[in-house]
This record gives C-alpha cells, sequence and structure tokens, in this order.
C-alpha cells in the first residue's frame, strides 16, 4: 500500500507525489487564507515595510543560502529538471494561494470578514499540524519501504526518489 501510494503521480510526468501534493496543501491553504490582499493597496501609502521585507526576502536570504544551497546539491550530486521545478511551484504555491485568495474573497463578500474570521478559519486550526504529521509519517514510510525492497541501493540511494513516482 505504501509503495503504490509513493508511486501516484499529481499529473502524469510531474514528477510530484499526489499524496504529499495534497497534504502540502492541506498545511498551506490555511495560511493562504489569512493574507489580506486588500491591504496591498495600501503599501503605496507605507511603503517602508515592503521595501525591507524585499530586501530581506531577496537579497539577504539569497545572498545567504544561495551558496548553502549550492554547497548541498553539489555534495548531493542532486540535478532538479526545470520542468518539476516549475511544477513544484505552480502546485505548491500558486494553487494554494489563489485556492485561498478565491475562498478569502467570497467568503467574505458572501458573510462577512468577522464570520469568516471566527467561524470559516477556525476550523483549519489544527490541520496544519496534522497534515505536517502525515506528510513526515508517509516520507519515513516510503523511505522504509525503498530500503527494504532494495537494501543494495540502502537509504542514500533511495531518499532521492522517496517523494517522487518511480518509474
Amino acid at each position: 500500500m505504501v509503495d503504490a501510494a509513493r508511486r501516484i503521480e499529481f499529473i502524469e510526468g510531474s514528477h510530484v507525489n499526489a499524496p504529499i501534493a495534497i497534504l502540502i496543501w492541506l498545511m498551506i491553504y490555511p495560511m493562504m487564507l489569512k493574507i489580506d490582499f486588500a491591504g496591498i493597496k495600501g503599501v503605496a501609502r507605507k511603503p517602508a515595510g515592503l521595501i525591507i521585507t524585499l530586501f530581506v526576502n531577496w537579497l539577504i536570504k539569497l545572498v545567504a543560502f544561495a551558496p548553502i544551497v549550492m554547497f548541498l546539491l553539489g555534495v548531493a550530486d542532486v540535478i532538479i529538471p526545470s520542468a518539476v521545478l516549475v511544477t513544484s511551484v505552480v502546485v505548491f504555491i500558486v494553487i494554494p494561494l489563489v485556492a485561498g485568495f478565491l475562498s478569502r474573497h467570497f467568503i467574505v463578500r458572501a458573510k462577512g470578514l468577522e464570520w469568516f474570521e471566527r467561524n470559516f478559519l477556525s476550523r483549519f486550526h489544527s490541520l496544519p499540524i496534522f497534515a505536517l504529521l502525515v506528510t513526515l509519517t508517509l516520507v519515513f514510510a516510503f523511505l522504509s519501504v525503498a530500503s527494504v525492497t532494495s537494501p543494495r541501493d540502502g537509504i542514500r540511494g533511495e531518499a532521492d526518489q522517496c517523494c517522487i513516482p518511480g518509474e
């Protein structure tokens, strides 16, 4: 059963594991619901916060983490195809962001902001933690099946493929 779940792709050829994708959505979607896109209109009046955020996220973090990532990828000899990277960005960032925006927009319009924050958001309080625990359990289950079924390769040989459907 675990091996079958490991091989389910989000879209054929995407190399994105569907059960893991769904669990990550369940972690990200509640956060995306909390983003108030209407507040973006006020950024032009007080741009200092946005400028600081952009500076920290796009310059400092890039400079700090790029060498670490390059080192780790080089040591592990990992190659990430650009199609997999683009698919992952769309699946794990764009789709939850759009779903959160549309949900918030239509629910606030229909029921009001107070109802949305008090009743709707509260339903998602424990969901991200639950999804994280299930995700970790699945990843370790995928790794354990891989190490038992092909012990010569060991964990390292299969770790790269733990969340990528097999051929």
